[in-house]
């Protein structure tokens, strides 16, 4: 199991890099401000990627008035989103503040020292009044020019098409890594599973190699017993066939003591009698 979790280590060491996190950049831009009447005057819209409003109200500037020949060469439009940029989100935050107003949503945008928020039809009479007012006034000042300068927070400005696009894009990047993440762990799972059986097969034939010995063994020993046991009965026979020789062998034995004492007293009476008739 040891080899199994070092190699696990390894695998998740090799597939980091391939886990990491795109950020986008954000290009900033310096807006240019009125400096006298007959000028284009600056309309600064704050939106938010995805807003409905926002939407309609790019739309409206685009078709509608830039296609106006009576306001079209009387303003340009700055875009600063605000959902996904952390230094507009601010930059707006101090144009309301300018205005003593508490911006909650958007569409929010600033024309001359005028500011709107949110959007719809009935206030395009509003944005053609502001935008004439601003563009024909001498004294006209570029309020949010003038907040980036006091505040020292500089607007990026974006592009609401190519916000769409950028966010069609990091959607589509987003899921392919999403998709090359799920292969990756999926591979991952099917490796571990893989090297799960292997390591058990290989713990469960090692297990019945120990078995094997173990029953080898216990033969062995029971074998070993067996024959203890075997010499242990042929001592104990052997002991029982000496004991019931002995009684026979001292039979024979005093048998042949008899006889010989037996031959040593004839011995003597023949001894006797021939020494008995020399005498005579």
């Amino acid at each position: 199991m040891k080899k199994f979790v070092r190699f696990f280590l390894v695998l998740c060491a090799i597939m980091l890099p391939f886990m990491s996190v795109d950020a986008k950049k954000a290009t900033t831009t310096t807006t240019s401000a009125k400096t006298a009447s007959g000028e284009p005057v600056n309309i600064y819209i704050f939106y938010g990627n995805g807003c409905p409003h926002c939407a309609e109200l790019e739309e409206y500037m685009k078709n509608t008035l830039k296609q106006d020949s009576n306001y079209n060469t009387m303003f340009k439009t700055v875009y600063f989103e605000v959902w996904y940029n952390s230094t507009n989100s601010s930059l707006m935050s101090s144009v309301a503040e300018h205005f003593n107003y508490s911006v909650s949503g958007v569409p929010f945008f600033v024309i001359g020292d005028k500011y709107f928020s949110g959007y719809g039809d009935t206030m395009n009479d509003q944005i053609t009044a502001a935008i004439k007012e601003a563009y024909e006034n001498p004294d006209y000042v570029d309020v949010v020019a003038q907040v980036e300068k006091d505040s020292g927070i500089t607007g990026e400005e974006t592009n609401p098409e190519e916000s769409t696009d950028a966010s069609d894009t990091e959607d589509n990047t987003t899921t392919k890594s999403n998709d090359t993440i799920g292969y990756v762990i999926l591979g991952i799972t099917v490796v571990v599973i893989i090297l799960i059986i292997f390591f058990r097969k290989n713990d469960d034939s090692d297990e019945d190699d120990e078995d094997s010995d173990d029953e080898d063994e216990t033969e062995d020993d029971d074998s070993d017993e067996d024959s203890d046991d075997e010499e242990e009965n042929e001592e104990d026979e052997d002991a029982e066939d000496e004991k019931k020789e002995e009684p026979k062998k001292t039979t024979k034995s005093k048998s042949s003591a008899k006889k010989s004492t037996s031959k040593k007293t004839t011995t003597k009476k023949t001894t006797t009698k021939k020494s008995s008739k020399k005498s005579k």
